[in-house]
């Protein structure tokens, strides 16, 4: 996708890449590109990695607790009404 102003421009492709062992391993990849007179002055990647430390803990026990609650047919919500 270009942005308006021709000079930037953003590129996502799925990437797989094959680790010594021979385990593929397959995600997205965001490129940013910036130019300047027709020169690539700037390129940022993006990979989707989530958040580290605690917010990664309390992440994964929010993930894990809808896991139970969808398999056992609970809601997240008491029934009160």
């Amino acid at each position: 996708m270009a942005a308006e102003d021709g000079q930037t421009a953003a590129v996502e492709t799925a990437t797989a890449h094959v680790l010594p062992g021979g385990k593929t391993i397959r995600f997205t990849q965001t490129f940013v590109i910036e130019t300047r007179a027709g020169q690539v002055v700037r390129l940022q990647a993006y990979t989707p990695y989530g958040p580290h430390g605690l917010a990664a803990i309390v992440l994964g026990l929010m993930r894990l607790g809808n896991e139970i609650r969808s398999r056992t047919g609970r809601s997240s919500k008491s029934a009160t009404s």
